[in-house]
């Protein structure tokens, strides 16, 4: 287990909150966690996360959201060598940042996906560079949650990977995800293809029959039996956590509820009502619908 943590990020959890314009009756406080414990249920290796009551001078700042960055610490902690060994990735709209190292072995990457993967081995190439089923459950999350601020939207916004330089493999981290969990119903991040990003190394690879095999495999791993992503198993993963921020929200209301309108929103009108959606209108459907999605892109 990770004992040391060096890059801890503060998080106001700004979209769909009560201290900011959008969708803020849709406020919970719990999207990004559950898509880190949801990672972690898969058997993901993923960031950390945890919740705070953040005061400044003595003033009550409101509930916060202390979450480990993947950076080049992150991967040293995780899968060994020294921080100087790795190589960090950021995407923010239409921009690749190397926050750590370079972008050279992610260029490569891009550049090896405009190959022809339909063979064994251009299949094998990507292989050599990526953890594959590590991208495989990276997208499922997404695609289960629904986000609307990553893969297919925003030109792949919050893409984030880390790889050791001598021979590692590029894994991809869950980040920023307020902007998920909308309605059961939702397709997206499935057909999804943006120029420069991870999406467009998974677009290139749905060429490829193995790949296809293994994406069904492990979407059939984690949509039925007791995987990660069935109904009852999201549910609960998502009420532990609202049991754990159920009374910090009284804070954050009397902090920021009223910052968007003179009735202020509160723990026991909104948050409950939202909560209550989410657990009786997108966990108990949202797992039929994606296994539906998913055998259309043929990828199930």
């Amino acid at each position: 287990p990770v004992e040391r943590f060096d890059s801890i990020v503060l998080r106001a959890q700004g979209s769909r909150s009560w201290q900011d314009f959008r969708d803020p009756a849709q406020a919970q406080y719990l999207r990004d966690t559950f898509a880190r414990d949801t990672a972690y249920d898969m058997g993901k290796q993923e960031g950390h996360a945890g919740y705070v009551h953040l005061y400044l001078n003595g003033l009550y700042w409101g509930l916060y959201n202390p979450v480990e960055r993947p950076d080049a610490d992150f991967g040293a902690e995780r899968f060994g060598g020294e921080p100087e060994d790795y190589d960090a990735i950021n995407r923010r709209t239409t921009t690749n940042e190397a926050i750590d190292g370079t972008l050279d072995a992610y260029l490569e990457l891009l550049a090896l996906a405009d190959t022809d993967l339909s063979t064994d081995e251009g299949y094998a190439a990507v292989r050599a560079m990526l953890d594959v089923e590590d991208l495989v459950d990276y997208m499922l999350i997404h695609q289960y949650t629904a986000n609307r601020d990553g893969p297919e939207l925003y030109s792949s916004n919050n893409m984030r990977g880390v790889r050791h330089r001598d021979g590692g493999l590029w894994r991809w981290f869950v980040w920023d995800m307020e902007y998920s969990l909308w309605y059961a119903n939702d397709d997206i991040n499935v057909d999804v293809d943006i120029a420069g990003s991870i999406s467009h190394v998974y677009a290139r690879l749905r060429q490829n029959a193995a790949f296809r095999a293994l994406y069904a495999e492990r979407a059939h791993l984690h949509l039925t039996g007791v995987g990660a992503l069935t109904p009852e198993r999201c549910a609960a993963r998502y009420d532990a956590r609202a049991e754990e921020i159920e009374r910090a929200i009284l804070g954050e209301s009397a902090r920021w509820g009223d910052t968007d309108r003179a009735t202020p929103y509160t723990r026991d009108v909104e948050w409950v009502e939202e909560r209550r959606r989410l657990m009786e209108e997108f966990f108990p459907a949202r797992t039929e619908v994606l296994i539906q999605q998913l055998t259309a892109a043929g990828l199930y």
